[in-house]
């Protein structure tokens, strides 16, 4: 049976949280838990509301969907405390095993340059850009499996 979420976490000797890295070969039946919590949230935080708003609108026009088989890896996120020491390369190299053969995508800000080293040491290439609100992302996709 095929895995519908791959989630990685990284904790320190005292079991705080260090890093995550979270995707799936179905990145709208990952996010479908959040959306009613985030709603709820945005009511009554104005910002958050035009975020998830604009948010919307650029995946209603340019939805992102892996390729038959691929994975999207939808979150990576390194502890402030943490950056800095390897934790998201080891995190990405972990979702890269756990992903198998298969391509995987994801999408980060052009300004993130850490995590666009990051990637590009995994092989991954800027496919497009693209605008979401003020963000202006980069599509990235790593179609090679070999690292």
């Amino acid at each position: 049976r095929e895995a519908q979420v791959i989630s990685v976490v990284a904790l320190s000797e005292d079991g705080s949280l260090l890093g995550w890295a979270l995707g799936s070969p179905n990145p709208a039946r990952l996010n479908a838990p959040i959306r009613i919590p985030a709603l709820r949230e945005a009511l009554f935080r104005p910002a958050l509301f035009f975020q998830l708003a604009v948010g919307t609108l650029a995946a209603l026009r340019h939805p992102f969907n892996p390729p038959p088989g691929g994975v999207e890896l939808t979150y990576l996120g390194v502890a402030p405390a943490a950056r800095g020491a390897g934790v998201g390369r080891r995190l990405l190299q972990a979702f890269l095993t756990a992903a198998g053969s298969a391509p995987v995508e994801l999408s980060v800000e052009t300004d993130n340059a850490p995590a666009l080293a990051l990637y590009a040491r995994f092989g991954f290439t800027t496919q497009r850009s693209y605008r979401e609100g003020r963000y202006l992302r980069h599509r990235m996709a790593r179609l090679s499996h070999e690292k």
